[in-house]
């Protein structure tokens, strides 16, 4: 596998996951996403609270024209976006934590994956 191949199947992976909640898109998992999400992020957050405020972010900026300019509008108020993810988390399926959580530990290793330099070395940017 060549450095070429390596960094197509890291932005596609990056870039552009076909991923989905419950039957609704969700947006790509890219560095913009990740910077939204951090917006509502405390370092007293339960795992779960990390996972669903994530999945409410995607699924946010995956509904179409306007879904970003939208969600920014919440995004920098930090207790009306923590209270914008609750409420779309009691709008859940009751019991469907156990498949949150799967499909957001999946695309953050996915992530991880191809990111990871041809040598083994992690890739540019700070976690978190």
């Amino acid at each position: 596998m060549n450095d070429e191949s390596i960094l197509d199947e890291r932005d596609a992976a990056f870039i552009q996951p076909a991923k989905q909640w419950q039957g609704a898109p969700l947006a790509p998992y890219t560095e913009g996403a990740r910077l939204v999400w951090l917006q509502a992020a405390d370092p007293a957050d339960s795992m779960a609270f990390r996972v669903w405020s994530l999945l409410y972010v995607l699924s946010r900026l995956g509904q179409g024209p306007g879904s970003r300019q939208r969600l920014l509008e919440v995004a920098w108020q930090k207790a009306l976006f923590r209270e914008a993810i609750l409420a779309w988390v009691d709008r859940q399926v009751p019991g469907s934590y156990p498949e949150a959580e799967k499909l957001v530990t999946g695309l953050l290793d996915e992530v991880e994956r191809v990111s990871a330099e041809p040598d083994g070395k992690a890739g540019p940017g700070p976690k978190g």
